[in-house]
């Protein structure tokens, strides 16, 4: 994730990350 990404990827991962988080409930 330290790399740069164009915004699609970043929006996805922010979403992917959402999710990841939610489901762990941190």
């Amino acid at each position: 994730r330290d790399k740069f990404m164009s915004p699609e990827e970043a929006l996805e991962y922010g979403i992917i990350d959402k999710i990841i988080t939610t489901r762990k409930g941190k």
